[in-house]
C-alpha cells in the first residue's frame, strides 16, 4: 500500500499485509513515462499517453473525449477525478443558475431564455469534452507530482501511484442507482 514500516516489521501497520516477501529487483528507471502510465492505470492507457504527449510540450490542449461528451460525470468518476465530478454534479447547476437569474435580470424573456440554454449546452456539450482529456493529463500530473514528493524508493511511489490513479467501479455503481428516482417517478406517473 506504499505505508512506511519499521525496519523489522513483519506486517505493514497500514493495511496488515505480510512484509515476509524477498525483495524484489529493482524496477527499471523509465523516467516520467513509467509514473504517467501508472496514475492513468491500466484501461486506455494508449489512448491517454498519445494526448498527454502532444499536452506535455504545450502543443494545444483541444481534443474530444467521447465519453466526456455522452456520460461526463460517469467518466469523471470512473477516472477517480473526485473534485471534478463533485464540482460538476453540485457546481455546474449553482453556477448556470446564477447565469440565468442574471440573464433574466438584463434581457427579455424570450432572449433570456434563448442565451441562457445556449450557453449552458455549449458548455457541457462541446467545451467539457474539448477539454476533457488536458483536465484528465492536469489531474495525473498532479497526482504523480504529489507521488513523487513522497521520499520513499521508487516502487513504492509507483504503487501509491497506482492505488490513487487508475479506474474506478464508483461509476458503475452511480450508473445503477441514479436511474432509480426516475423509475419510481415514472411509476408513480404511470
Amino acid at each position: 500500500c506504499g505505508a512506511d514500516a519499521g525496519a523489522g516489521a513483519r506486517f505493514c501497520p497500514q493495511c496488515g499485509g505480510s512484509l515476509d516477501v524477498a525483495p524484489e529487483a529493482p524496477l527499471p528507471d523509465r523516467g516520467d513515462d513509467e509514473y504517467v502510465e501508472a496514475a492513468i492505470g491500466p484501461r486506455n492507457t494508449d489512448y491517454y499517453l498519445r494526448k498527454f504527449e502532444r499536452f506535455a510540450p504545450g502543443g494545444g490542449y483541444a481534443s474530444w473525449n467521447w465519453p466526456a461528451f455522452f456520460v461526463p460525470l460517469l467518466w469523471m468518476l470512473y477516472r477517480k477525478m473526485w473534485p471534478w465530478a463533485a464540482l460538476y454534479f453540485f457546481g455546474a447547476p449553482v453556477l448556470f443558475s446564477v447565469v440565468f437569474l442574471i440573464l433574466f435580470l438584463a434581457l427579455p424573456e424570450t432572449p433570456a431564455a434563448v442565451v441562457g440554454w445556449t450557453v449552458w449546452l455549449v458548455a457541457i456539450f462541446i467545451v467539457l469534452p474539448m477539454y476533457a482529456n488536458a483536465l484528465y493529463y492536469h489531474t495525473s500530473r498532479g497526482r504523480f507530482g504529489e507521488v513523487k514528493r513522497y521520499r520513499v524508493e521508487r516502487r513504492r511511489q509507483l504503487e501509491r501511484l497506482w492505488n490513487m490513479g487508475g479506474t474506478s467501479n464508483a461509476a458503475w455503481i452511480v450508473a445503477l442507482i441514479l436511474p432509480v428516482p426516475f423509475i419510481g417517478i415514472l411509476a408513480a406517473i404511470a
